[in-house]
């Protein structure tokens, strides 16, 4: 399995799919990945059976979690407990995200 991930061949990868998010680890324990969305790209995840970390790479907008609204600021982390409702919306610049989940 490969160990080093560069972020620009990941997004490259996401070119051509029709999803808007890359799983690149997926082994005991843990998974990671990024999800990208473009201006007015719709962010249809569900809540996750496990907490969550997002780091904000680049882009604005924002993230409704359990009812909250939060701004998104770029190099920022963004903690999500398991089975939160939680959704990336009103961005009007490409949102780069990476995402780590514990399996």
């Amino acid at each position: 399995m490969e160990k080093i991930f560069e972020m620009e061949k990941l997004i490259s990868k996401l070119e051509g799919d029709e999803n808007y998010y890359l799983t690149f680890i997926n082994s005991h324990g843990i998974q990671a990945g990024i999800l990208r969305l473009r201006p007015e790209e719709e962010d249809v995840q569900e809540p996750h059976s496990s907490d969550e970390i997002y780091f904000i790479i680049r882009g604005d907008g924002f993230i409704h979690i359990n009812g909250r609204k939060f701004k998104l600021i770029p190099n920022s982390f963004i903690y999500v407990p398991a089975n939160l409702e939680h959704k990336f919306y009103g961005n009007r610049e490409e949102l780069l995200v990476a995402y780590f989940l514990a399996n």
